[in-house]
């Protein structure tokens, strides 16, 4: 996510933390700007950005938990008829209930379903990795044994 609509996504109000410049024809990208770093704190409960040469985009790291961020919405959820709901086209889903009824804002509710997405993106990426370094080792071992039987 590029670092601007995040900032966006929080809330924030970028225009006196950031110089910005047109975007990028080629890419549809913003250009780089940024000629030092700066700690950006975010807010309460939302922690900090550190804003660097280089840096195009943020993702969550795998201790975030959007719980926190959108508690009215987890609160929600929890009427939901089934566990496992997605929130996007379940039946007896309260959170979609809760859209239609203007309790939750539609802007509200798209932030939310796009940060559970980044949330099981990051970890996919994590379980890949993870499964990636275990099955190495068992196939290490495996090797290890071969050897071991030849000898």
């Amino acid at each position: 996510m590029p670092v601007l609509e995040f900032l966006h996504f929080c809330n924030c109000q970028t225009q006196e933390i950031f110089k910005t410049r047109e975007i990028s024809k080629k890419t549809q990208r913003g250009k780089h700007t940024t000629t030092f770093r700066k700690l950006i704190y975010l807010g309460e409960g939302l922690g900090c950005i550190i804003d660097t040469p280089g840096l195009s985009s943020v993702s969550l790291w795998s201790s975030y938990n959007s719980n926190s961020a959108f508690s009215d919405i987890e609160e929600l959820s929890l009427h939901c008829k089934f566990r496992n709901c997605t929130h996007t086209v379940e039946k007896g889903c309260a959170v979609l209930k809760g859209v239609k009824d203007g309790i939750i804002s539609e802007d509200r509710y798209k932030n939310f379903i796009k940060l559970k997405r980044e949330e099981n993106f990051m970890k996919s990426k994590i379980d890949f990795i993870i499964n990636k370094k275990r099955n190495k080792e068992i196939e290490e071992r495996e090797k290890m044994k071969k050897s071991k039987r030849r000898k």
